[in-house]
């Protein structure tokens, strides 16, 4: 729902908003990024003036989406960097995309992420494996042979 004061701004600006009632313009839609960016930044500044105020000396934003490994979250959690004893490890939950866009933003300093979009501002690098299972129906003849391999 769009709130009274972005509506405000809008009708002031004299900029269209909504098309109907469910669709945003391709205005309302550059708006709502832009403002999501926004807000994010001000989060993060309130997070790094909190820091500085506690006297930590770093915070590491981490994004991780919800189908990750929680075998990582916890490895990276337990990190401890001698030249740096003041880092803390902030982490932030979000879906693929969202994670790649928030580290090409600068919101994050890196992403956990299961299958991330070709993007050329970012780096993705392979730091873990994992096989891939298919449910089958017990009927099924692929299922009979534990052992099935598939081309893709």
């Amino acid at each position: 729902m769009i709130s009274h004061q972005a509506a405000a701004i809008f009708s002031w600006r004299n900029i269209k908003f909504v098309g109907r009632l469910i669709e945003l313009t391709d205005a309302g839609q550059i708006f709502i990024e832009e403002a999501r960016a926004a807000l994010s930044h001000a989060e993060r500044a309130i997070q790094l003036a909190h820091a500085a105020q506690q006297g930590i000396e770093r915070i590491l934003m981490v994004g991780h989406s919800p189908h990750c490994d929680q075998a990582w979250i916890s490895t990276i959690l337990g990190i401890r960097l001698p030249l740096y004893p003041r880092l803390r490890i902030r982490l932030m939950g979000q879906f693929p995309t969202e994670l790649v866009r928030s580290v090409i933003t600068g919101e994050l300093n890196l992403a956990l992420v299961t299958a991330p979009s070709l993007n050329t501002d970012i780096t993705a690098v392979t730091f873990a494996q994992a096989p891939l299972y298919a449910a089958l129906p017990e009927n099924h003849p692929a299922a009979e042979n534990g052992n099935s391999s598939f081309k893709i």
